[in-house]
């Protein structure tokens, strides 16, 4: 049997009874998924049991016993964000490789292209890179030995600063473990927006765990200004951030691929420092990073006696040069009658900086 429910929870989103599934989907989504098991319904007898929304629960019953909630309807309300981050990896940011075939280069991206015009460019292919779920999120699965580039090409200049971000679970390890390594990468173009300014960066070569989230995040754009891994070449007005799979038979779901305009932090930096401060600033932040990089290597062989600490630090190298910038311009923020609580002020600034870092607030 097949049957539509709705509620107040599920507005503008369907149920039915299909395949052995309870299944849902939005009303502006074609594709139906599964949401629990019809054998979960059913009880010794294997007589099905009564549906019904009740508020925002999903609940079921058998002929003359209680209803039970077997589904938290509200909880499908992130789906809306699934969908979007779905058309934004489709449409925008995950790109399929120019020539759709690994071992080419990021010269494929020719006036035969539009010229890098991500608008002409076509949509990637969801047969070469189908979409997945994982654990944390949704994303693009690359099979074997392949690229994908954003489609975007991202504006540099001699004051913007970009901040390039790869995220990606490895769900299957690769039949060559020699082989086996998930590439980070970068590469630059010229004023023409076609031909690429030196050869492709690497940001990170990484041999990834199955199914352990892993994440990358690097500055990218201004040279000399410490934290910036990948500084503008000579030449250079474009960029685009891409990401490169090897391992035979291995799978790799990529859920985040893209570069973030992040020049105001650069220039509020710029404003509360001297000019020719900045040098001995860049070296100031480079020796506390390292400190905050050591602190979290000695807390994480202590099994958990720092917890606290570690909350306040975040244990991903990524954001230490944030959290040493922080603790190195907070007594900036708090001169005159702030000044005694300077300390406090840059706790608070670092709790909201990783927090804000954590759940997406901030690039």
């Amino acid at each position: 049997n097949t049957a539509s429910l709705r509620g107040p929870a599920g507005a503008g989103t369907a149920l039915r009874i299909s395949g052995g599934f309870v299944q849902w989907k939005r009303d502006d989504v074609a594709d139906w998924s599964n949401l629990v098991a019809v054998a979960a319904l059913t009880g010794a007898d294997g007589r099905a049991a009564e549906l019904r929304v009740q508020g925002t629960a999903l609940q079921a019953r058998q002929l003359g016993a209680d209803w039970a909630t077997i589904f938290d309807l509200s909880s499908l309300s992130a789906v809306v964000d699934v969908e979007g981050l779905k058309r934004r990896i489709l449409d925008i940011n995950a790109g399929v490789y120019p020539a759709e075939r690994p071992g080419d280069n990021p010269s494929a991206f020719t006036a035969s292209r539009a010229g890098g015009d991500p608008t002409a460019l076509p949509a990637i292919d969801t047969t070469l890179y189908p979409v997945r779920t994982v654990g944390d999120g949704l994303g693009l699965e690359i099979s074997s030995s392949r690229e994908v580039w954003e489609r975007t090409l991202h504006v540099v200049e001699s004051t913007r600063l970009w901040r390039g971000r790869w995220r990606y679970v490895r769900t299957q390890a690769a039949q060559d473990p020699e082989n086996d390594s998930v590439v980070a990468l970068v590469q630059w173009y010229g004023p023409d927006r076609t031909s690429p300014v030196g050869g492709t960066v690497t940001v990170e070569a990484f041999t990834p765990g199955v199914n352990a989230p892993h994440e990358v995040s690097a500055f990218i754009g201004i040279s000399g200004l410490t934290g910036v891994t990948v500084a503008r070449p000579a030449g250079a007005s474009y960029f685009r951030v891409g990401l490169r799979s090897y391992g035979v038979e291995s799978r790799t779901v990529l859920t985040d691929l893209h570069a973030a305009d992040v020049s105001d932090i650069e220039e509020a930096i710029r404003r509360l420092v001297p000019e020719d401060g900045l040098p001995n600033l860049s070296a100031k932040i480079d020796e506390t990073r390292r400190a905050l990089d050591a602190e979290v290597v000695r807390s994480e062989a202590v099994d958990g006696a720092h917890e606290t600490r570690l909350d306040t630090i975040d244990t991903q190298r990524a954001t230490t040069f944030d959290v040493a910038t922080l603790r190195l311009l907070g007594p900036a923020l708090a001169d005159g009658d702030d000044a005694p609580y300077a300390a406090a002020l840059i706790s608070t600034m670092e709790r909201a900086f990783l927090a804000a870092w954590r759940d997406g607030t901030i690039e």
